[in-house]
């Protein structure tokens, strides 16, 4: 990355390539993890600016296969073109964002069976913000709005186009308590922190889209409070739940260094959706180990749910 007069730029390239499919079998017992069958090269160019920054990458996948045991690879992206607009010092104590996208996918239809297309997205959040040193609580609008346009001569193709656009609420709040404790003969700070989120999104059937760059995410005590329960963009999770959880932590008095973490949270969901695969409780214990031995984790932050 460099500074320049028109702003910070950046590039990265990250190239994997091997000459066949075989590689992977030749050098097994190489030291060097040459048993991936996936192999990722992309190059990024990067601009930022004020409130602005662009990002240009093309990504391209070399799937080494197996007649016995086929991959279906991930998408190329040739090319992804994001812009990213997050105005500061807003009036009002808002906080604001709009991030817009434009992809070409492209992909062996035949492994995937689904059409290759180009995907372009619009995506933009508005948030207040209500913070005390007790608590918090932070009302969030969000929008988003992405089309596709579907390789037409592809035999996997039965729409030549498709568009969505879809509103989710959420509200997210919490309190924060403390209270001085002495554990082992260490004084400590102990903290009790409610949680409460709540989550609403409209049903909007969505199956008609072909999946390009979205999973679910991986359950965790991050995840649960969550507005929507896949990464990527081809899938917004519909919701009407509310999570409430509390956690508590121990911290030095002194250096306020994180010693153990607890956490446990509930989950309700009305409109249960068909696709949903967990149940509508959860429960997640979380322990760190005394004496800041391991590395606070960067668990709770927002997230949730189709």
């Amino acid at each position: 990355n460099i500074d320049s007069p028109i702003g910070g730029l950046g590039l990265n390239l990250n190239l994997k390539r091997v000459s066949d499919n075989n590689y992977w079998r030749d050098f097994q017992s190489n030291s060097y993890k040459l048993n991936e069958r996936l192999l990722n090269s992309e190059g990024t160019v990067s601009w930022s600016r004020d409130d602005h920054s662009l990002m240009l990458r093309a990504q391209k996948w070399q799937t080494l296969q197996d007649p016995t045991s086929t991959i279906v690879p991930p998408y190329d992206r040739m090319p992804q073109l994001q812009y990213r607009y997050t105005p500061q010092n807003l009036p009002y104590g808002l906080e604001a964002s709009i991030e817009a996208d434009a992809t070409r996918f492209r992909a062996d239809e035949n492994l995937l069976r689904q059409p290759n297309a180009d995907r372009g997205y619009v995506q933009a959040e508005l948030s207040r913000p209500f913070i005390a040193p007790q608590g918090f609580i932070t009302p969030k609008l969000m929008l988003n709005a992405r089309g596709y346009n579907f390789d037409t001569g592809s035999q996997f193709s039965t729409i030549s186009s498709k568009s969505l656009t879809i509103p989710t609420f959420s509200l997210d709040s919490g309190l924060v308590f403390e209270r001085n404790t002495n554990l082992f003969g260490r004084s400590l700070i102990q903290t009790q922190e409610p949680r409460a989120f709540y989550t609403s999104t409209p049903y909007y059937n969505q199956s008609m889209v072909p999946v390009y760059d979205t999973a679910p995410y991986d359950f965790s005590f991050a995840t649960i409070f969550n507005s929507n329960s896949f990464s990527g963009y081809d899938r917004i999770a519909d919701n009407n739940m509310l999570t409430v959880g509390a956690t508590t932590r121990f911290l030095d008095a002194e250096t306020g260094t994180e010693a153990e973490r607890f956490g446990i949270a509930y989950r309700t969901v009305e409109d249960w959706a068909a696709e949903r695969r967990e149940p509508p409780f959860y429960a997640r214990l979380m322990l760190q180990q005394c004496l800041g031995l391991l590395p606070s984790p960067d668990a709770l932050a927002p997230a949730e749910s189709d």
